[in-house]
């Protein structure tokens, strides 16, 4: 299956289960920004900070604070 494909079976079930409601549909930048710290702290294992600002074109503190956020989520997600 490729990728149009998923693209239309995805849309098709979506319209079969919410098509005809009315609902409020927010921009995607939240969720971009939130994969793009998961993105950032999956490469730090195998980057260091500076290859990562770098890469996404932020400061090494702002490596540095997502690191430490989606550490710190994690450990609330986990229980600990």
């Amino acid at each position: 299956m490729n990728g149009m494909t998923k693209s239309l079976r995805m849309a098709m079930s979506i319209m079969n289960d919410i098509g005809g409601m009315q609902f409020y549909l927010p921009k995607g930048d939240l969720l971009k920004r939130v994969v793009n710290k998961i993105d950032i702290y999956t490469d730090s294992y195998t980057m260091g900070t500076q290859q990562l600002a770098i890469k996404y074109g932020v400061s090494f503190k702002a490596i540095i604070l997502v690191i430490k956020s989606v550490k710190q989520a994690m450990k609330e997600y986990e229980g600990k």
